[in-house]
């Protein structure tokens, strides 16, 4: 999601998938940048980007985040249907 909408991978480039591994387990996870987006974004991102498993919010936990019930593209299945 973050990377849909920055446009952008979320790490800098690196000469190897094991430099890419290192950065990713050593360093900060990404964050969505404040000055781009919306405060509920960013929390939400903050909030999917944990990188311990007891830290990151589960999906259900996700979908009643401001974020997403301020949505006006949220829609139920039956609607879909």
């Amino acid at each position: 999601m973050l990377e849909c909408a920055t446009g952008n991978f979320p790490y800098p480039p690196r000469d190897s998938f094991y430099e890419l591994l290192e950065a990713v387990v050593d360093q900060p996870s990404p964050s969505a940048p404040s000055d781009q987006f919306s405060p509920e974004f960013c929390s939400f991102i903050s909030a999917c980007m944990q990188k311990e498993a007891t830290n990151r919010s589960s999906a259900q936990i996700l979908s009643v985040r401001k974020f997403l019930s301020a949505s006006q593209f949220v829609c139920s299945s039956e609607s879909v249907i």
